[in-house]
């Protein structure tokens, strides 16, 4: 694994883990002190595989936790009719 997919891949998992901790409503001072910190040592093209893999993360974990949603409220209906 290059360097620039590590980083990418290191963003990723943080990403889905924020995206599950706040369930999708990250605030803004804490995503800006989180890339500094995390990209500060980093090049440019590394800082930047490091925050395409955090948004990643962070949609994919949005959208599980969308998609888990839309699930239950549907077997709720489901178990109402019956």
């Amino acid at each position: 694994m290059n360097r620039e997919t590590f980083y990418r891949h290191e963003g990723y998992k943080q990403g889905l883990i924020d995206g599950k901790r706040t369930e999708g409503q990250i605030k803004e001072k804490y995503l800006k002190n989180l890339l500094i910190s995390e990209t500060q040592n980093l090049s440019n093209e590394e800082s930047q595989q490091y925050k395409t893999g955090w948004q990643e993360g962070f949609t994919d974990a949005v959208s599980r936790l969308l998609q888990t949603s839309k699930t239950i409220r549907e077997n709720c209906l489901i178990n109402q009719m019956f």
